[in-house]
């Protein structure tokens, strides 16, 4: 990887960081409309979370 390549993956890095802790901070602020979902699990577990809170919000409207 070159210094150039190096530099731009940093900053990609470092762009998706910040505005992951934005997302987080909004969360807290918007409980009732903003759910954090944790995608580091396995790819059914994380589907079945957004299909069950999904079908929860449908319900409620």
């Amino acid at each position: 990887m070159s210094r150039g390549e190096w530099l731009d993956q940093r900053i990609a890095t470092e762009t998706l960081k910040k505005v992951r802790q934005g997302f987080l901070e909004i969360s807290k602020k918007k409980k009732k409309r903003i759910i954090v979902i944790d995608g580091n699990r396995e790819l059914k577990k994380v589907f079945e979370e957004i299909k069950n809170l999904t079908l929860q919000k449908i319900k409620e409207s």
